[in-house]
């Protein structure tokens, strides 16, 4: 038997294959070319093995997930791999030319079993969150350019207080951008049987798993993905399928006391369901239940429900407050009035056919508000999500001043930050 890769790329897809097909090819041009592809799907049809039979590298191999499952995905691909350490890949994702030797020096550098970069935004048609744009480059707010190593503690704490984007949790441990260690994937794996469970939608409870049984992880707060907002993104084809509140399959809501299939919701579900298949280890972590109900709350502003449907969450939500002290109860329902009130109006709007071009304009002001933050790429000969990858490099230093290298130059107005606080973590 050959010898075990150093890297697992796991592509899960659900039969996207020119999305596929670029995502392979981020990791065929890696400047580190130790590694496997492992290719799921759950389409039923014959695009995604045509895409990797056409690949003519023995290390790209595909899977059919048994029974078409799509929950079962992420957990089947990694029962395929046999790297070292293992990354989680959605089809609409790039890696950057040097994302694994970056990942690869922070392991042998540092001994890390969790190593996560931070990443960029590829808008293309069809995207929700900037609906003007088709082919940009968005940015996170900063990149310092440093690694730092993370108490898991401090974590699983973050994660569980919803306190991400502070100093304890980055903006995202983004899966796309984060390699595992197969010692940890074991260890969840003999404790629950499952490295992923299968039921969960995606892998939201990803990091209340790894970082139970993580010692040493850091964060790469350079980019080494690039995530894409696109309307084929399956990511986004979930946001949407919520708007209408029709899914297929649909993680059974237990824990939270609300129904509504938004991103707040399903996060906390995955988040005390894995207390439940843990509770040794994250029985001790409490869900901040204010900042729960205060994200659950504005995603339900956001939505674009029936209006029937949309009373019947307000209803429900106004009746779980009561995990909330009653102080804070009184407070919230003062919140929960005005969106409603807020909601109301956007339903009212609709019916005029107004709405849409508010939303439209609202995007406009806030795509071109603040630090400079968005680049049309057409100049550049990129028209996807890999081809942005490729050329990432070139566009910050030229865009932005920002050099992966660590040198700086003054345009752009990104501003690299971290923390001094020593029980969180040091500067690598």
């Amino acid at each position: 038997m050959t010898t075990a890769p150093l890297f697992s790329i796991l592509i899960c897809t659900v039969g996207k294959a020119e999305l596929t097909r670029g995502a392979i090819g981020s990791i065929l041009t890696q400047t580190l070319q130790d590694f496997e592809v492992i290719v799921t799907d759950t389409s039923g049809g014959p695009e995604i093995e045509s895409v990797v039979a056409a690949v003519d590298d023995a290390r790209v191999r595909f899977f059919r997930v048994p029974e078409n499952d799509p929950t079962r995905s992420w957990d089947f691909a990694y029962s395929c791999s046999r790297g070292s350490f293992v990354l989680w890949y959605d089809d609409d994702n790039a890696l950057v030319p040097t994302a694994l030797e970056r990942f690869k020096e922070g392991i042998d550098l540092e001994g890390a079993d969790i190593i996560s970069g931070n990443h960029t935004y590829y808008y293309g048609q069809g995207n929700r969150h900037y609906p003007q744009f088709e082919n940009v480059l968005g940015l996170v707010p900063s990149f310092s350019l440093t690694r730092r190593r993370y108490d898991p503690e401090s974590v699983l704490r973050a994660v569980y207080s919803y306190s991400f984007g502070t100093a304890a949790m980055p903006p995202r441990w983004h899966s796309a951008a984060t390699v595992v260690s197969r010692e940890i994937c074991e260890a969840i794996r003999d404790e629950t049987g499952y490295v992923i469970t299968p039921g969960f939608l995606g892998n939201f409870h990803l990091h209340p798993l790894i970082f139970a049984y993580a010692k040493c992880p850091i964060f790469d707060d350079t980019p080494l993905a690039v995530i894409g907002k696109m309307g084929s993104s399956q990511t986004q084809q979930w946001s949407n399928v919520f708007l209408g509140e029709k899914r297929d399959f649909a993680l059974p809501y237990r824990y939270t006391g609300v129904t509504a299939r938004n991103l707040a919701n399903t996060t906390a579900e995955c988040y005390l369901a894995v207390q439940k298949l843990l509770p040794r280890r994250l029985g001790g972590y409490a869900l901040n239940w204010e900042a729960f109900f205060r994200r659950y709350l504005g995603e339900l502003r956001a939505a674009s429900l029936p209006l029937a449907q949309h009373l019947y969450h307000w209803r429900e939500l106004n009746s779980a407050l009561v995990a909330l002290p009653r102080d804070r109860q009184r407070v919230f329902r003062v919140n929960l009035l005005g969106g409603l009130l807020a909601s109301l109006a956007k339903h009212g709007l609709t019916a005029l056919q107004v709405w849409p071009r508010v939303r439209q304009t609202v995007h406009r002001i806030r795509g071109s508000s603040g630090p400079r933050r968005f680049v049309e790429l057409s100049g550049y000969g990129v028209s996807n999500v890999a081809g942005c990858a490729q050329v990432l490099h070139d566009v910050l230093g030229k865009e932005f001043g920002i050099f992966l290298n660590g040198a700086r130059g003054k345009r752009g107005g990104v501003q690299g930050e971290r923390s001094n606080d020593p029980a969180i973590g040091a500067s690598l």
